[in-house]
């Protein structure tokens, strides 16, 4: 944005003209002004802007002088501060120096517009707007936003002044009110409120797992203002529980018990106070870090995400301690998936009461209890692991289901064959294999959670070679033999007697 000094200093040099003519008229409407976003984070598509006249430029009859006077809407705005000529006006901003000095003269020049009607125009792409057809003179133009919710708290305030010599005129904006972005930078099997080794907004848990999230703003400027609210508001989906472990850094001091931390069910919120804003420098970064753990009440995918969503709500006005405004949420999210076991025969046909035990990619039992609802097998994160409560059993249509894993390893181990059939001779591995957007904000698919078992029918004997083959024919023979030898000596027996 251009710096709104050297506006100032351009006003100040052509109002030293006031006065000098008898006769004036009107400046053209031959002005425009092009709003250029130079900031890559920000889009200005669908953001309305508008331009607010503050002085008019009155030509003289040859329309090569000029000077300004202040539109009729603002007049109370400079007659409220004692000012109640065009050239008290003058000095008043003549006077002004800095950067933040003149930024609160375009804030409290807005708050004051009342009912003075600018020329709007809406952005229909991402770092430009046109407001043009403008009457000579000093603007201010405002970022009015959208409805849509990615709009709210990017506003932004700049001034331009359009003369003959200088009738189009570009202006940079820049996204000077707070921002706040949110991560997942890990997950682990305890609570943490420490920064994992990951940057990302989707993942995938298993239920009892601690997801981390980080929260990142800045100290804003609190230029003119003697107090301010600074309020993160954060909502957890009923798939996870708060694990009640805010820590919040400022710079690289931690202000965690100076801040407001207030948790209500699936909600928290956390109020940096004006003092500890103000001890620290703007720009300071502030980074908001807890974890959430994943519970039974998590949706699984495909049918649904476990969303953790948060927004911060920051004053916008040093003239009005209640005038606030939020920023667009942000949200992230945690995926858990469901393994589909078919327990079937090499003819396809389903069986029932095959008896397995589930391990995970560390060789570890996972702790399962029965659904008595649905029949599916849920993670159980209250116990440890054992041979016995990772039992799972196919129902009557050859299913297994077990819900709330991760991508990941692991091991079906075969403890009891459906009766007839033979156990598996080697336990089987399963690989859930989950793949992400090259963003990693949205899970693309999953494969290898719907495993087909298959068990054979079972033998009484070996049906080819081997030894057991061989001991049997060997045993048979012999059995021939020897009825062979006793039918011969039975008649020569009876040949004997007769």
């Amino acid at each position: 944005m251009k710096s709104i000094k050297k506006i100032f200093a351009l006003l100040m040099s052509v109002i030293m003209v006031f006065s000098m003519f008898s006769t004036s008229i009107l400046a053209a409407t031959d002005g425009k002004i092009t709003i250029s976003n130079t900031n890559s984070t920000v889009s200005m598509n669908g953001h309305k802007y508008t331009a607010y006249k503050i002085f008019d430029v009155i030509y003289d009859a040859s329309k090569t002088n000029y000077s300004y006077s202040i539109t009729n809407e603002f007049k109370s705005f400079f007659n409220s501060k004692g000012y109640n000529t065009d050239q008290q006006a003058y000095d008043y901003v003549a006077n002004l120096s800095g950067d933040e000095q003149l930024q609160i003269l375009a804030k409290e020049l807005y708050a004051a517009k009342g009912a003075a009607v600018g020329k709007s125009v809406t952005a229909t792409s991402a770092n430009q707007a046109i407001i043009d057809g403008l009457d000579h003179g000093y603007y201010l133009v405002y970022d009015e936003g959208n409805s849509g919710a990615t709009s709210e708290g990017e506003k932004t305030v700049a001034a331009a002044i359009l003369t003959t010599t200088n009738p189009e005129v570009t202006v940079n904006l820049k996204a000077d009110a707070p921002t706040m972005d949110k991560k997942i930078t890990g997950v682990s099997h305890s609570a943490s409120n420490e920064v994992g080794s990951s940057n990302t907004e989707a993942v995938d848990a298993q239920i009892g797992e601690h997801i981390q999230f980080k929260l990142t703003s800045k100290v804003p400027d609190l230029t003119g203002y003697s107090s301010y609210t600074y309020t993160i508001s954060d909502t957890l989906s009923k798939g996870l529980t708060f694990d009640n472990n805010v820590k919040v850094m400022i710079g690289a001091n931690e202000s965690t018990t100076q801040c407001t931390i207030i948790p209500n069910g699936q909600t928290f919120t956390v109020t940096i106070p004006y003092s500890i804003l103000k001890a620290n420098n703007k720009g300071d970064a502030i980074v908001v870090t807890y974890s959430a753990t994943l519970n039974k009440d998590a949706l699984v995918y495909p049918d649904g995400t476990n969303t953790n969503t948060a927004s911060l709500k920051y004053s916008n006005n040093p003239n009005d301690g209640s005038s606030v405004e939020n920023t667009p949420s942000k949200e992230v999210k945690v995926y858990t998936f469901q393994l589909d076991i078919t327990k079937q025969n090499s003819s396809g046909g389903v069986l029932g009461g095959a008896e397995f035990t589930l391990k995970n990619s560390d060789g570890s039992y996972i702790a399962l209890v029965k659904d008595g609802v649905s029949g599916k097998y849920i993670v159980d994160p209250s116990t440890t692991g054992t041979e016995t409560n990772s039992l799972i059993v196919s129902d009557g249509s050859g299913k297994i289901f077990v819900v709330g894993l991760k991508a990941g390893n692991y091991t079906l181990t075969e403890t009891r064959a459906p009766e007839g059939y033979n156990l598996l001779s080697e336990p089987m591995v399963v690989t859930i294999a989950a793949t992400y957007n090259g963003e990693h904000t949205e899970l693309v698919k999953v494969e290898g959670n719907t495993p087909v078992v298959v068990n054979n029918t079972g033998s009484l004997l070996p049906t080819t070679g081997g030894i057991g083959t061989t001991i049997f024919v060997v045993a048979g023979i012999g059995i021939m033999a020897l009825a062979v030898v006793l039918m011969i000596m039975k008649k020569k027996k009876h040949g004997k007697e007769s």
